[in-house]
């Protein structure tokens, strides 16, 4: 998931030269991203899961919109 979210991220922003995994891809995210991408074992996977799946959502959102104009 993190690295499909690092992808449509990168596209976001126009960058299509390393689509496999974008080039230094850790810029492309906040930390807020990267702490709620990451699951630890510690937290509510319920919880987890719907955050992601809004983060998710979010970005396929953006992503119709930018490039279905």
């Amino acid at each position: 998931v993190v690295h499909e979210y690092v992808k449509l991220k990168a596209f976001l922003n126009d960058e299509f030269s390393f689509s496999y995994l974008p080039k230094n891809a850790k810029p492309y995210l906040s930390s807020e991203e990267w702490n709620e991408l990451l699951y630890s074992f510690g937290d509510d996977m319920n919880k987890h899961y719907k955050v992601v799946r809004s983060m998710c959502n979010e970005i396929i959102k953006k992503i119709k919109y930018k490039y279905n104009q």
